[in-house]
């Protein structure tokens, strides 16, 4: 009788240091669960906090990096500069006009809000309404003959940067710029020598607006822009010969004056 007691309480000693060992190592396991999630929950926390416009979490537009998309139209107040050389003269084509005429486009972007503001980068691409205008054949001083001047199907891409500083709730400011290209189709004519082709150069533009948000998802943007869209350059020939008569080239400028309707996260609807 003795002997088996003596058994039992062997047998429990030995099962007592393995069954503590196991309630150690499930303790262990769920602190250290415990303490992985703590980590992600800090991290994406730490990841929406970089916005102060708002207190949300990460499926918002205000919190991290967001896409957005942008409706434009404007003004366009274009002044073009004439330039080349004209052989029939021979002397080199002067004088410029100007014109204002309807500018239209959209751009997509990525806006990445930083401590100070939100950083925005995109592609914005726009087109432009008929300019015509007149510049000087004959030098003053010579018979005046005038270059009656057309542009048309013009258009520019450019990758642009703005940075958007708050101001108030809802109000923002932000100034930027962009590079690129511009082109467009050319004709010029001064009944003596004419010329007509199409033409494309870099292009490049600087600007600055007010932004105001209507709410998380929709913003409104009175922009101005200086964009100078390069030179375009096309031969000009003698009327009735065809012969070469030289070049006529035109440095295109504008000041534009753009209202943009923004729409941030417009496909969100896709991760539900």
């Amino acid at each position: 009788m003795r002997t088996s007691h003596l058994f039992f309480v062997a047998l429990t000693l030995m099962a007592s240091p393995a069954a503590l060992l196991g309630q150690e190592d499930t303790h262990d396991t769920s602190i250290s669960t415990a303490s992985w999630a703590a980590d992600e929950a800090a991290a994406d926390k730490a990841d929406c906090s970089c916005n102060s416009k708002c207190d949300c979490d990460c499926d918002d537009p205000c919190c991290g990096r967001y896409l957005y998309i942008s409706g434009i139209a404007g003004l366009s107040m274009m002044n073009g500069q004439s330039g080349g050389f004209n052989e029939q003269g021979p002397f080199p084509n002067t004088g410029s006009d100007d014109n204002d005429v309807f500018t239209y486009g959209g751009a997509i972007g990525v806006a990445i809000p930083r401590e100070l503001g939100t950083l925005r980068i995109e592609f914005e691409g726009r087109a432009r309404n008929e300019f015509q205008g007149v510049t000087d054949s004959f030098l003053p001083g010579l018979p005046m003959v005038f270059y009656d001047v057309n542009v048309s199907d013009g258009w520019s891409t450019m990758f642009n940067a703005w940075f958007d500083v708050p101001v108030r709730d809802r109000l923002a400011v932000y100034g930027g710029g962009g590079l690129g290209m511009g082109g467009y189709n050319m004709s010029v004519n001064d009944t003596v020598v004419a010329g007509s082709g199409t033409t494309a150069d870099f292009a490049w533009q600087l600007g600055a607006g007010v932004v105001y948000e209507i709410n998380d998802r929709i913003e409104l943007d009175f922009g101005y822009r200086y964009v100078n869209l390069g030179n375009g350059n096309i031969q000009l020939s003698e009327i009735g010969t065809g012969s070469d008569a030289g070049n006529y080239r035109m440095a295109l400028t504008s000041n534009d004056l753009l209202l943009q309707l923004r729409i941030n996260e417009p496909f969100s609807f896709l991760r539900k």
